[in-house]
């Protein structure tokens, strides 16, 4: 990166791409990291006779942005040589979110999976469906009501 901001060279110099690209491959190799085997499958546990496996469902989402801009205009009031501006930023953001999925259970009569069930998850997806059904109900009896009101009007003229 340039120390001089107003060298020939121009604004080009203050926006550093290698040091920017540097970073966001660090932050990617970061969240890659999160999905792992280690963090989808976990120690297996022997316990009377049985290897139980826990297995979670990892989902890691990220973002990165970068901006920047430059100009340089010459100053017709006064001679000076030519000024430069620049500008440059960026930003990011993510999240990893993991939850049980499954336990791998092997055992002398074979292996099975068993879903690990989210009671909760599983209310909140029913209370959304009731809501949504209410929601429709009352729009298409508000149109109907409309409709049987504007045919009203159009008799009475």
């Amino acid at each position: 990166m340039s120390e001089n901001p107003t060298s020939p060279s121009g604004p080009a110099d203050i926006f550093n791409l290698n040091a920017m690209a540097d970073f966001t491959q660090g932050a990617v190799d970061r969240f890659l990291d999160a999905a792992a085997v280690d963090a989808v499958y976990g120690e297996p546990v022997v316990h009377e006779g049985q290897m139980i496996i826990p297995t979670a469902e990892v989902i890691s989402v990220l973002g990165v942005g970068y901006g920047g801009g430059g100009g340089s205009s010459e100053s017709e009031t006064e001679n000076k040589g030519p000024d430069y501006g620049s500008g440059g930023g960026g930003g990011g953001g993510g999240r990893i979110f993991s939850r049980p999925a499954a336990i791998i259970v092997a055992d002398a009569s074979g292996v099975r999976v068993e879903p690990v069930v989210d009671v909760t998850k599983l209310g909140l997806a029913a209370l959304t469906a009731f809501g949504f059904m209410i929601g429709m109900f009352f729009r298409m009896r508000g149109a109907k009501h409309l409709e049987s009101e504007l045919r009203q009007l159009k008799d009475l003229g």
